[in-house]
C-alpha cells in the first residue's frame, strides 16, 4: 500500500496542486492534507506506535480515516476528469482548477458519509439454510454469526454491551464469532473484550481467530479466552447436543507470524484439511473460518456450511471488486462452492484503520437451519 500511496499522491499533486498559480508555500499547505491522508498509516505508526491499534485519541484516528478515505476517493474522479480533459477545454486550466476543487470537496464529503455509515449499528440479516444431512434434532436450529468486531482502546464499553444485548435478544440456539475480535494487547483491551463473556446461548458460544488476533499476540489472547465462557476452536471440532458437528480453523496469519516455529504455524494456521478429515461423511458439518479463502478445501473435505468474515463486505460498493481479487471473488453473501454453501458476512463492526462503509452495512447474521426433505 505504501508504493500505491506514493504513486497516487504524486499523480494527484502533479495534476491538482502543481498547476496552481499561487505561491509555493500555498501549494505546500494545499498538499499537506493529501500527504496526511495518503500516508496516514505511516504517520500513525511514528506518533502512535502499534500499526493496527495506535495509542492515539479517537478524534485523531477518525480524522486520519476521513482524510485517508477522501484521498482514495479522488483518483476515480480524477481519471474521469482527465478523460473529459482530453476531449474538451484542454488549455483552460482555470476551469480544471475549479473541477479539481469540486473533486476534493466531493471526495471528502463521500468519506464523511462513509464514516457515518461505518459507525452505524449493525443490521440483523436473516437467512435460511436447508440440507438433507442436518440431524432431525437440529431442524429449526438458529445460529448467530458475528465477526470482525475489532475492539480496541477507543471502543466504548457501552457500545459493546449494547451489541451483546442485541445478540442475546435474538435467542439463538448457538452463537458463533468469526475472528478479528480485537486490536491491541490483552493489557490494553482485555477488560472491554471480556464483555463478550455475557453472550449466552443454550448450545454455547464459540469462535475462531482471525488475522488481527495474531497482530495482537494470539497466544496471549487464547490464554485469555480459556478463562471465559467463549470457546475458541482452533483446528478442532465439537459435536453439539443435537448432532451437528461444529468445526473451527485457525488463520493463515499464523504461518507468517510463526515462520521460525513450524509447530506453532501448524497449530494455529488454517488447517481445514486436518480438522475435517476424520469426520464421518454422513455428519452435518458447520465450519467457522475467518477467511472465505479456505472454502474450496473445506468443500472437498466435507464441510456443508461455512461461515466467514474478513472481507467486511468490501466496505464500499465498487471498491468491493478490488477486495474480491484477494478473496477469490467471495465478498459478501451466499456462494455455492462445490457441495458446500459459503456465507460471507459484511462484518459486524470495522477496523479503525478504514472504518468506512457505503452500500455494505455491518451485520449480524441470524441463520435458521432446516432439514431438507
Amino acid at each position: 500500500m505504501l508504493y500505491l500511496s506514493v504513486l497516487l499522491c504524486a499523480a494527484v499533486i502533479w495534476r491538482m496542486i502543481f498547476p496552481l498559480k499561487v505561491k509555493w508555500y500555498v501549494k505546500v499547505l494545499a498538499a499537506l492534507p493529501l500527504f496526511a491522508g495518503a500516508f496516514k498509516f505511516q504517520i500513525f505508526r511514528v506518533i502512535g506506535g502499534h500499526y493496527f491499534a495506535p495509542s492515539l485519541p479517537e478524534w485523531i484516528i477518525m480524522t486520519g480515516a476521513w482524510l485517508y478515505g477522501g484521498f482514495y476517493f479522488i483518483p476515480p474522479f480524477l481519471i474521469l476528469s482527465e478523460v473529459l480533459r482530453f476531449f474538451k477545454w484542454r488549455k483552460e486550466q482555470k476551469i480544471w482548477n475549479f473541477v479539481n476543487l469540486g473533486i476534493c470537496c466531493t471526495a471528502l464529503l463521500l468519506s464523511g458519509i462513509a464514516l457515518v455509515f461505518g459507525a452505524a449499528d449493525p443490521v440483523v440479516t436473516r437467512c435460511h439454510f436447508s440440507h438433507p444431512q442436518l440431524p432431525a434434532e437440529a431442524d429449526g436450529m438458529s445460529v448467530v454469526f458475528i465477526t470482525d468486531l475489532h475492539i480496541d482502546r477507543s471502543s466504548k464499553v457501552e457500545k459493546i454491551r449494547a451489541l451483546v444485548d442485541q445478540v442475546n435478544s435474538l435467542n439463538a440456539d448457538l452463537i458463533t464469532l468469526g475472528g478479528d475480535l480485537m486490536d491491541g494487547k490483552v493489557a490494553v483491551t482485555g477488560e472491554k473484550v471480556k464483555e463478550l463473556s455475557r453472550l449466552k446461548a443454550p448450545m454455547g458460544v464459540f469462535g475462531v481467530p482471525g488475522n488481527h488476533e495474531f497482530y495482537s499476540d494470539a497466544e496471549e489472547w487464547f490464554a485469555f479466552f480459556r478463562k471465559t465462557p467463549l470457546r475458541m476452536l482452533v483446528n478442532e471440532s465439537v459435536q453439539l447436543p443435537n448432532g451437528v458437528i461444529l468445526a473451527g480453523v485457525g488463520d493463515h496469519a499464523a504461518k507468517v507470524f510463526f515462520r521460525s516455529s513450524p509447530e506453532l504455524a501448524r497449530k494455529y494456521g488454517d488447517m481445514s484439511g486436518t480438522v475435517l478429515k476424520d469426520i464421518p461423511d454422513e455428519k452435518f458439518v458447520l465450519l467457522l473460518a475467518h477467511r472465505p479463502k479456505v472454502a474450496e478445501e473445506a468443500s472437498k473435505m466435507g464441510a456443508d456450511l461455512q461461515l466467514s468474515g474478513h472481507t467486511h463486505g468490501g466496505m464500499i460498493r465498487g471498491f468491493d471488486l478490488l477486495v474480491g481479487l484477494y478473496n477469490k471473488g467471495w465478498i459478501s453473501g451466499r456462494y455455492q462452492v462445490g457441495n458446500m454453501t459459503l456465507l460471507v458476512s459484511n462484518g459486524t463492526w470495522l477496523w479503525k484503520g478504514f472504518p468506512l462503509r457505503l452500500g455494505r452495512p455491518g451485520e449480524i447474521l441470524l441463520i435458521t437451519l432446516k432439514k431438507q426433505k
